[in-house]
């Protein structure tokens, strides 16, 4: 359903384009610089062209300012990764009898968490 209204508003807006373009072929002289001799070229190739160069300007803005959620991305993959693996270590290591260190419960009084530790 989106690809089709995807498609929809395209074709509007090429037909828009177009009929903006033909009706508006007449040349105009562009000063660009004032050593240098004026372009003459069709109204609708500048309007066009500017509007294309503020496409890519927006979209490199846009990719700067996600700059940052990138970066953020890209570490919390990393430490998804590392994380994945020391669950997998932690789990090899739980399968033998291991016990616990002795600093295990250490809010509980020594003499108590001794207690507890030899059980």
């Amino acid at each position: 359903m989106i690809n089709i209204v995807r498609g929809l508003v395209g074709f509007i807006i090429t037909i828009i384009l177009t009929a903006f373009a033909l009706f508006n072929r007449q040349s105009i002289e562009v000063f660009y610089s004032p050593v240098h001799d004026p372009l003459s070229l069709p109204l609708y190739l500048i309007v066009l062209g500017f509007l294309g160069m503020g496409f890519i300007m927006g979209g490199f803005v846009v990719w700067i300012n996600a700059g940052q959620t990138r970066k953020l991305t890209r570490q919390q993959r990393r430490q998804i990764t590392a994380l994945g693996k020391e669950l997998e270590g932690m789990k090899n290591d739980a399968s033998s009898d291991a016990k616990p260190p002795a600093d295990f419960f250490s809010s509980l009084p020594l003499r108590l968490s001794k207690g507890l530790r030899n059980r």
